[in-house]
């Protein structure tokens, strides 16, 4: 996750079929409602703060699937686990017993 005082990206994860992420406008909001999923947005604005966003991305690859670690017996046991539909769900949402602050 990455975020500044209006933009938030989350779930950059090429494993998970995520290689961009969701970029949210936040707003002036802090709680998590309210946010405006612009992923898809060509917005100047939406654009101009993703390409703010990959520059810093740079410095912090995400690990890809050719990554030699998958290929060891700790790797292909932990993406065979993480990979499981089940698991992609709860990667990818709150936790149920997550509230937003007040």
């Amino acid at each position: 996750m990455l975020r500044d005082k209006r933009w938030l990206l989350e779930a950059v994860n090429p494993i998970l079929g995520l290689p961009r992420g969701r970029f949210y406008d936040c707003g002036p909001d802090r709680t998590g409602k309210g946010y405006r999923d612009v992923t898809e947005s060509k917005d100047p604005a939406v654009v101009a703060a993703r390409e703010r966003f990959d520059e810093v991305l740079k410095h912090f690859p995400a690990i890809q699937k050719a990554d030699p670690f998958w290929k060891t017996k700790a790797g292909a046991k932990f993406l065979s686990a993480y990979t499981d539909p089940a698991a992609v769900r709860k990667h990818l949402h709150n936790h149920r017993d997550y509230e937003y602050a007040k």
